[in-house]
């Protein structure tokens, strides 16, 4: 009875409301989090170049634009046992939070300029390509 369809719409129950938006919440707030405190950290703790970090900003989110349809096109071609949505919710919210704590490790700032580099343009595109995946069936 919760999902009974109404003029092309599904009514949702109280619960699957607070469900879907509990899980938006959780992928927005890394997200921002992220979004919010990426260049300063990288520019002040790591001392990385502010041109390259916005570049590499710019970089990684043109990238985004032909990866989101790679993972769009996997995501409708599988049906997981527990339910496109749900699969993705249940599996998803840890790893996202460890990829999103290992881009800001504080350990990073003693090493080399070229490492240092090296480390935020990996685990920057590495969090963006998971949260892409992530939340694309939301």
């Amino acid at each position: 009875m919760a999902n009974e369809v109404n003029n092309g719409y599904y009514k949702l129950s109280w619960g699957q409301r607070i469900g879907f938006g509990s899980g938006d919440l959780a992928q927005n707030l890394i997200f921002q989090t992220v979004a919010c405190f990426l260049m300063l950290y990288l520019c002040t703790v790591l001392k990385i170049n502010p041109g390259f970090v916005s570049g590499l900003i710019l970089a990684v989110r043109l990238l985004d634009c032909f990866w989101s349809p790679v993972v769009g096109k996997y995501i409708d071609n599988h049906n997981p046992k527990l339910g496109k949505y749900r699969t993705y919710l249940l599996y998803g919210g840890i790893p996202l939070t460890v990829a999103a704590c290992f881009l800001m490790l504080p350990t990073v700032a003693t090493w080399g300029m070229t490492w240092k580099i090296v480390y935020a343009t990996v685990s920057y595109t590495l969090l963006s390509m998971y949260l892409t995946a992530l939340s694309w069936p939301l």
